[in-house]
């Protein structure tokens, strides 16, 4: 064997963001973290849907506000190649977010008839914006014209999948990039606490 292909291998091995040996991972105590977790371990398929203010653009996810993957995340951003301008000019894309062709149940049943067995949706990325009304941040669909500021994407998505019995989770992203008190951690560990919990 070869050592470029020794070296996939261990990748393989040891996966793309590496992972906990069975022996020396610690089970939480709390049954219902358990029961979770013992259900979870069966599932083996799950759509995982990527959809913010930064669909707007066709943009990968909201990567694009970090200078360090300019290269790469901006290639898409063509009105301006200054980087603060662009930052500014994406923080108020929330203005903008109008998905009036948003359709949870199509996206539910569609899961359910593919075959998945959970849906994940990404609440929160990097950017910060929150597609649920959230009494944390101004960055929400509430400050958004979609029904009237009045819409909840993650209820909406949450009720269609209940309806086709397909389970729901959500992925709230730890790096709110819109946050004022990220980089705090102590305000920003209440802050966070306070999103997971709405």
């Amino acid at each position: 064997m070869g050592k470029e292909t020794e070296q996939k291998q261990e990748i393989v091995n040891q996966g793309v963001h590496t992972y906990s040996q069975e022996e020396a991972y610690v089970w939480p105590e709390e049954p219902v973290l358990r029961e979770q977790l013992e259900w979870f371990q069966d599932q083996k398929l799950a759509l995982m849907v990527h959809w913010g203010v930064y669909n707007q653009l066709g943009m990968v996810a909201s990567w694009a506000l970090s200078d360090e993957d300019a290269e790469w995340s901006r290639k898409t951003v063509d009105w301006t190649d200054d980087g603060e301008v662009f930052k500014r000019q994406y923080r108020a894309l929330n203005r903008a977010f109008d998905p009036v062709a948003f359709q949870p149940e199509e996206w539910a049943k569609m899961a359910k008839e593919c075959g998945f067995r959970y849906l994940i949706l990404t609440t929160k990325h990097h950017d910060g914006f929150c597609l649920w009304p959230t009494a944390t941040t101004k960055h929400s669909v509430a400050s958004s014209p979609w029904k009237n500021g009045q819409g909840d994407v993650v209820k909406e998505l949450r009720a269609a999948c209940d309806k086709y019995d397909m389970k729901f989770g959500v992925y709230l992203s730890p790096w709110d990039r819109n946050a004022e008190c990220y980089g705090d951690s102590p305000r920003y560990n209440d802050f966070f606490i306070r999103q997971l919990t709405e």
